[in-house]
């Protein structure tokens, strides 16, 4: 584990959040991943945040990620799992992280830096061999004072409508 203040955290331009805001904002069963970048040599960090986790952890530097998060990005984006390499991201961009989190924590919210911003994290592959969708429910927001910002708003509809898109498979002669 490497030593970063986490309080305040603060995004150029943004107002100041601390880690309580955010923690009170999520609730019990979510946490919150930001992602700080190293370039140049230096080493990256993840930082973690839940009710009863605050903690950091070092990572590569995000020049040594840009081609692996790339390649995945686009094997995905194909239709391959690619098992090998979503392990291999995960155990590296999450696999702390993740460990480091309560069972009761079934949400994630990811505030990516630099390559992460391609990463799809939802395909990554958990160490125990399950898929990160399969555990968690991933979100991911450009920035914690957004984070906060949209976990205080209410998710309620005003007069109950919905909009749902898709896109189902049609055989040919369906209507």
């Amino acid at each position: 584990m490497v030593a970063v203040a986490l309080i305040p955290v603060v995004e150029a331009g943004a107002k100041q959040v601390t880690e309580e805001q955010v923690v009170e904002a999520l609730g019990d069963s979510t946490a919150f991943l930001q992602y700080v970048a190293g370039t140049g040599g230096e080493p990256s960090v993840v930082l973690v945040l839940a009710r009863g986790v605050r903690r950091s952890f070092q990572l590569p530097t995000m020049d040594s990620l840009r081609a692996p998060v790339e390649r995945f990005a686009s094997l995905v984006s194909a239709g391959s799992p690619a098992q090998a390499l979503a392990q291999r991201l995960s155990d590296v961009i999450v696999g702390p992280a993740v460990a480091s989190l309560p069972a009761r924590v079934r949400r994630l919210v990811v505030v990516p830096a630099g390559p992460l911003y391609r990463l799809p994290f939802d395909a990554l592959q958990l160490g125990g061999g399950g898929w990160m969708v399969e555990r968690f429910a991933v979100s991911q927001v450009p920035s914690a004072s957004l984070a906060l910002s949209l976990a205080s708003r209410s998710t309620a509809s005003e007069n109950g409508t919905v909009i749902a898109l898709g896109d189902p498979p049609f055989q040919p002669g369906d209507r």
